[in-house]
């Protein structure tokens, strides 16, 4: 084993003899230490597994099959009269399989507290899509809510990408977007 000495000797630990280092004048650099090496490649791993995790809920996201999509149906509250206009408006709105896909793609989850963001219509479309091989029941609301249900898992989501605005009847405000700040950046909270 050659160990790196300052002078620019290295001296070899099995005859302990000083070899000249005749092109390095300058101090040479010692090696990190072991537990060094291996926190870095702790770090790297670390790095990775997260790269792959963020790239794999990507690929869920358009990992997305629409099995069916019904016709829109007007729903006021109970005991709310309905509004002719906006059943009209309901009736009016339709979207295909491919609508439906880009729904989910363009959807965040939802976090406690902002589904208030967004307004809400007496106004949805219901269906079925496979997603991970697995059959899950949708209902997208006209205002850009949606909510997946598969089991005792369910998906809050929320649409309100500009690129929404053709899928959905009624957008959230866009001076302040859901979950980012008055310049469209993720809010701190």
């Amino acid at each position: 084993m050659l160990t790196l000495q300052p002078s620019g000797t290295r001296l070899d630990s099995n005859s302990s003899q000083a070899l000249t280092n005749p092109s390095s004048s300058a101090p040479a650099k010692s090696m990190p230490s072991r537990k060094k090496r291996r926190a870095g490649l702790w770090a790297c791993a670390g790095m990775l597994v997260l790269l792959c995790e963020s790239q794999a809920l990507a690929d869920d996201k358009d990992a997305i099959t629409i099995l069916d999509v019904s016709p829109s149906l007007y729903r006021p509250a109970p005991g709310a009269p309905g509004v002719a206009s906006d059943e009209d408006a309901c009736k009016a709105w339709s979207l295909d399989k491919q609508q439906a896909a880009s729904v989910w793609r363009l959807s965040r989850k939802l976090r406690e507290g902002e589904l208030h963001d967004y307004y809400w219509l007496p106004c949805s479309i219901k269906g079925h899509a496979r997603i991970q091989g697995a059959t899950w029941e949708f209902e997208i609301n006209a205002a850009g809510t949606s909510t997946w249900r598969n089991g005792n898992a369910t998906h809050l989501m929320g649409c309100s990408q500009l690129a929404c605005k053709p899928l959905i009847i009624l957008m959230p405000d866009r001076d302040q977007e859901p979950g980012r700040d008055e310049n469209g950046h993720p809010s701190a909270s």
